[in-house]
């Protein structure tokens, strides 16, 4: 079947010499600092700010998404701990943040603010498929396995704010294009899977099914 390259699908090539251009692990204090103005431009939701001279700038929904996009193609393969535990946290708060209104709480505000767009963008759109595929490859051994229980966490975050159906589309579109298990493997823990995701994981084998499937074992960088 055709590998869907929009979101990175196949994880190989010329996506893997990219990660190397762009590795967070050149300059680990550059990428913390990336990742906490993500969140902090985030938080500023679509509000304007003063600039110089009375100057004024809306949020850039435009720009907000390439940096998710970043965030999830390179940031969840650097092997360096403290990059790695702030890029996962983002995401983390990220994902939580595309819940739609009537699933918050009474008075509860998201991590990263109110954003509608977010919802269409990685519930909707191309990001629920990048936030799987990422995370399964990060778990497989782009990162480290110190990180394995953080990233097993944002997974199934994600497949509680998404909901079974769309968490299921998704998980069938990046089996199609994984390339490191054969048919009847990734078949197995499709159903696995789906029956944890679907059970609310009553039987708590949700993160032993990822960790089996991806395997992943590389010790990274401390």
């Amino acid at each position: 079947p055709k590998k869907n390259k929009k979101w990175g699908g196949g994880g190989g090539g010329r996506e893997a010499r990219q990660a190397n251009l762009y590795s967070f692990d050149e300059d680990p204090e550059l990428a913390i600092a990336f990742t906490r103005f993500f969140e902090s431009y985030m938080l500023t939701g679509s509000r304007t700010c003063s600039g110089k001279g009375g100057a004024t700038s809306r949020f850039d929904v435009g720009f907000a998404a390439k940096c998710a996009e970043l965030l999830f193609k390179f940031g969840l393969r650097t092997q360096e701990r403290r990059a790695g535990k702030e890029v996962i946290s983002c995401l983390s708060k990220l994902i939580s943040s595309a819940r739609k209104k009537e699933e918050l709480k009474r008075g509860e505000v998201p991590p990263m603010g109110s954003h509608p767009w977010l919802q269409d963008w990685m519930i909707r759109g191309k990001g629920g498929n990048l936030a799987i595929f990422t995370l399964m490859l990060a778990a497989n051994g782009a990162m480290p396995s110190f990180q394995l229980r953080q990233l097993v966490i944002v997974l199934r975050q994600l497949s509680v704010v998404a909901g079974s159906k769309l968490f299921a589309e998704w998980l069938q579109t990046v089996l199609i294009a994984w390339d490191k298990n054969k048919a009847g493997v990734k078949k197995k823990f499709y159903e696995e899977l789906m029956d944890s995701v679907n059970t609310n994981d009553r039987k708590n084998n949700f993160k032993m099914l990822v960790k089996r499937f991806c395997g992943g074992k590389k010790k990274g960088r401390k």
